[in-house]
């Protein structure tokens, strides 16, 4: 955040003076010049930003909690054409009902995409997790910054998952 701040105000500050001053160019241009500036400082800050903020500790911390109903993991074939090329791709996605309030809320996970993993515990009520990377120290967040990663887990109660692989 400070990176970003400080990247934008600044590169905007030298390309106002030195637009301003090297050349006798109208103000519409200058004004053009001065916000492209500051938008490449913004671009510079914000990788500063990513570049400091990889070197903070980080731990997973769950976001969000949702009440499962019903779960089901399939795979399957997708393809595409396109006058006389193609391609073929398989994907394997959960499908589950999510519970929100008095209603089932259909969703669907792909797992070509995401990182999702399945955990069976003793005791619990079908859930999904969600985890996002967060700084471990609240103020790394004002120097630093972190590109979203999430991941997903399902925690179901033990026996529920059935292996049924046809080949």
């Amino acid at each position: 955040m400070v990176f970003i701040v400080v990247g934008c105000g600044l590169l905007t500050y030298i390309g106002w003076r030195f637009w301003r001053t090297q050349y006798g160019i109208d103000k519409a241009l200058l004004a053009i010049l001065t916000f492209t500036s500051g938008i490449c400082g913004l671009l510079l800050g914000a990788m500063a930003a990513m570049f400091v903020g990889g070197f903070f500790p980080t731990e997973r911390q769950v976001v969000h909690t949702y009440e499962l109903a019903a779960m089901q993991s399939n795979s399957g074939m997708e393809g595409s054409f396109f006058l006389i090329g193609g391609s073929f791709g398989t994907s394997w996605t959960y499908r589950y009902y999510q519970k929100e309030g008095g209603y089932l809320r259909p969703k669907e996970l792909s797992i070509n995409q995401k990182d999702v993993l399945v955990k069976e515990v003793d005791d619990s009520a079908p859930r999904l997790d969600v985890y996002e990377s967060r700084y471990i120290t609240n103020w790394h967040a004002w120097i630093g910054s972190l590109s979203i990663n999430t991941s997903y887990v399902f925690v179901v109660p033990k026996g529920s998952v059935v292996q049924d692989f046809n080949l």
